[in-house]
């Protein structure tokens, strides 16, 4: 039977957490790639039908290459914790460049791909992206350094992001984006309810918080991923080699469903690791539920 062996689930002497980590990266990975046939669709779509179409359109396509090329980086910034089956911890976050760097240009992704939301898709939705974007920027260099986060700032990027992330649509859709926006929000709102509330010294289970968060994001995403490969599909048939928008685009739902199924199979193993682990911290001094008999 499967055992937990602190932050990590083994049976077998296979290493599912490691496995979970190359998951994830696989499926960042692949994402980018749906994301550039979908901006190159856009390019393709123009170049055929320019007198019908704004320029806009390839504009959005050639921003969006670069929001590409920018979470492949951060893919190839992540890839080694994922050889190595190891994530730092909250404490040593601070001081792990190549993480500094990851959420710099992840957060960066995410500003240019508000840019072409604005451009191509959805004016407002893309506008709240950039302001979630650049909100969360501003709080995590502030608590990078030290400091407490601005709540004003924070809540107003959550929202953002929240609203953002539900309000999108297919093909693009970033439902995943509303849940990180609900999880930044979550601290914000329990520091106003309760400020010297123990929860906020405990830095284990703001840990397997932002796990079981972060789990679910991935899992929405993968779902939400599996939703805009069959709108691609729907629109523009399935891969034919006798079209090249067509043949562009299928193969971006081949991407977009193989990273879907990978981020769906890792968020659920998240969820897992941070509902035992939430399990075991907060009911430690007592005992958890598993451990006298209750589940």
């Amino acid at each position: 039977m499967p055992r937990m062996h602190g932050d990590r689930i083994e049976h077998g002497g296979v290493n599912y957490h490691k496995l979970a980590l190359l998951g994830f990266a696989i499926a960042a990975f692949l994402e980018a790639l749906t994301y550039f046939l979908t901006h190159a669709t856009y390019i393709l779509v123009y170049i055929l039908h320019a007198k019908y179409l704004p320029l806009t359109l390839p504009l959005a396509g050639l921003l969006g290459f670069v929001s590409d090329l920018v979470q492949l980086y951060v893919v190839a910034l992540i890839t080694p914790y994922a050889l190595k089956g190891r994530v730092p911890s909250l404490r040593g976050l601070r001081e792990e460049a190549r993480i500094i760097t990851a959420y710099r240009m992840l957060l960066f992704t995410l500003l240019m791909r508000g840019i072409v939301s604005a451009l191509v898709l959805n004016v407002a939705v893309g506008i709240l992206e950039i302001i979630g974007a650049a909100a969360t920027y501003v709080t995590l260099e502030h608590m990078r350094e030290g400091g407490k986060p601005y709540l004003i700032i924070l809540t107003t990027g959550s929202l953002c992001l929240l609203i953002a992330g539900f309000a999108g649509a297919p093909p693009l859709m970033n439902t995943h984006l509303g849940v990180v926006g609900i999880a930044l929000l979550a601290p914000s709102l329990l520091k106003l309810v309760n400020p010297e509330g123990m929860l906020f010294r405990n830095i284990r289970v703001w840990e397997y918080a932002l796990l079981f968060m972060g789990s679910l994001a991935v899992i929405v995403g993968g779902a939400s991923r599996l939703v805009s490969a069959t709108h691609i599909i729907q629109v523009l048939g399935m891969p034919s080699l006798g079209s090249l928008v067509s043949l562009v685009a299928g193969l971006g739902f081949l991407t977009g469903v193989t990273a879907g199924i990978i981020a769906l199979l890792v968020g659920v193993y998240g969820l897992i690791v941070s509902l035992m682990g939430i399990e075991k911290s907060v009911f430690r001094a007592h005992g958890s539920p598993s451990e006298r008999g209750l589940t």
